[in-house]
């Protein structure tokens, strides 16, 4: 895997996010019967469950107020996990708080996954 740097990503820089520019409209044009289709998962809720409980790698788990039990739930038994509420968005979070949701993604990838050659904060 290249270095973060490498990338054009250097910590304290601001940088733009193209590829959320790319998928906000892709995801703002998706139909409802798309996105209905999506949640006709072919395994039960409790093989996600064991998967995430399983995971030998590092979650950040973003939801809406609707979810925040489960998070606490999550945190509670996996606590290494990172939880993070948007209080205020709605089912996309990359385009309802961007901002925030890129800071977040963008924190739990240079501190749970650092890389060679990439600078820090």
């Amino acid at each position: 895997m290249a270095p973060w740097s490498s990338l054009g990503v250097q910590r304290n820089v601001p940088v733009p996010f193209p590829w959320s520019v790319k998928l906000a409209p892709i995801v703002l044009s998706g139909s409802l019967e798309a996105s209905v289709a999506l949640l006709n998962y072919r395994n039960p809720r409790e093989y996600w469950r064991n998967v995430v409980y399983s995971a030998p790698v590092p979650i950040l788990y973003a939801v809406t107020p609707r979810f925040s039990e489960q998070a606490a739930n999550l945190k509670r038994r996996k606590p290494e996990v990172w939880i993070e509420v948007f209080e205020t968005a709605g089912h996309a979070l990359l385009v309802d708080d961007a901002a925030r949701f890129n800071a977040l993604v963008d924190d739990f990838l240079f501190t749970k996954l650092p890389v060679a050659g990439a600078t820090t904060r």
